[in-house]
């Protein structure tokens, strides 16, 4: 420093030489104080942004635990949930094999007495009485009934969540859409979700009951029901809504008694010798997972998906 001074004092050749080395000496330690306070102001500035950072990965990484956690909990209540709904579906099946059970002891046991009845009335026994003719749809319709006494889900409840609904769920959307086909509604008129709903109301489970499956009918609903329902199972159906699954159950029911009831009236004709009108069924085995039919029945004259039918009672040509 005191060399520095006096170059520049030599340099500069002052008039007053100890008055320029006094002053030169005094700028240079104010100088020196600047520095050592700037210095200091920035080492400041680095402590505390490099604490800011240490602060804010900090925060960050609070963050990315407490989002880890978060997503550890939703994966194990989405694992619960779809643990859940797997012991419910396996419940309902165990639920339908023992009802299966019961309806064919039920069956077993209405044979035993029309073929006791029977024994009763070739022994020429007093006040015997013949059995009724056996009816090859029983069976088809005792499931049907049971699937109409499972329906009383549909009630107020349901009809408000429906309404609720501005995107509803897939599979619900799907199934009532196969439903409403079964029912005689076009493709027109359930395009559109709030069209749809506006159906699901307090005659709605008086219209599922009202409905014959054994009459004839235009196969085209029944051919759009099934094409709605292609891509669901039974397992997929029930893991979305239960009230779905009842509607997707009775929609299977009434095709199987749809299919029994051709079945039955064909073979009706055949026994009788009359010639055997032609009826398409506009379903077979191949078209829904979840149907119970005999594979030999393919749907025939594929039409296309727009046919509407104005009156659901008319019978197919």
């Amino acid at each position: 420093m005191l060399s520095s001074a006096l170059g520049a004092t030599v340099i500069t050749m002052p008039q007053d030489p100890i008055e320029f080395l006094a002053l030169w000496l005094l700028r240079y330690c104010q100088n020196e104080q600047r520095r050592e306070i700037e210095q200091a102001e920035r080492d400041e500035i680095a402590r505390k942004i490099a604490e800011c950072q240490r602060k804010k990965k900090a925060e960050e990484d609070e963050l990315r635990r407490i989002e880890e956690e978060r997503l550890a909990r939703e994966r194990e209540e989405k694992e619960r949930e779809e643990e859940d709904k797997q012991r419910q579906y396996e419940l309902l099946v165990q639920q339908e094999e023992e009802r299966q059970a019961a309806l064919e002891e039920q069956l077993e046991r209405e044979k035993e007495e029309r073929a006791a009845k029977a024994a009763a009335v070739a022994e020429g026994q007093e006040g015997a009485e013949p059995p009724p003719p056996e009816d090859p749809l029983r069976k088809f319709k005792l499931r049907l009934e049971g699937r109409i006494r499972d329906l009383s889900v549909l009630d107020k409840s349901f009809i408000d969540e429906i309404h609720r609904y501005k995107v509803p769920p897939e599979v619900v959307y799907k199934v009532l859409k196969a439903l409403f086909y079964i029912l005689g509604k076009s493709k027109k008129e359930l395009d559109e979700w709030s069209t749809l709903r506006q159906l699901v109301n307090s005659q709605l489970l008086s219209k599922i009951e009202a409905f014959d499956a054994t009459k004839k009918y235009k196969p085209q609903r029944f051919r759009l029901c099934t094409r709605v329902l292609k891509d669901l199972t039974p397992e997929t159906v029930s893991h979305g809504s239960r009230p779905a699954f009842l509607i997707y159950q009775w929609i299977c029911a009434t095709l199987e008694l749809r299919v029994a009831a051709v079945a039955a009236r064909k073979a009706e004709a055949e026994a009788a010798g009359q010639p055997v009108e032609p009826e398409e069924l506009g379903v077979s085995a191949a078209d829904m997972p979840g149907l119970n039919i005999p594979p030999e029945e393919p749907a025939q004259g594929e039409g296309g998906e727009g046919e509407g039918e104005a009156n659901p009672e008319e019978a197919s040509s």
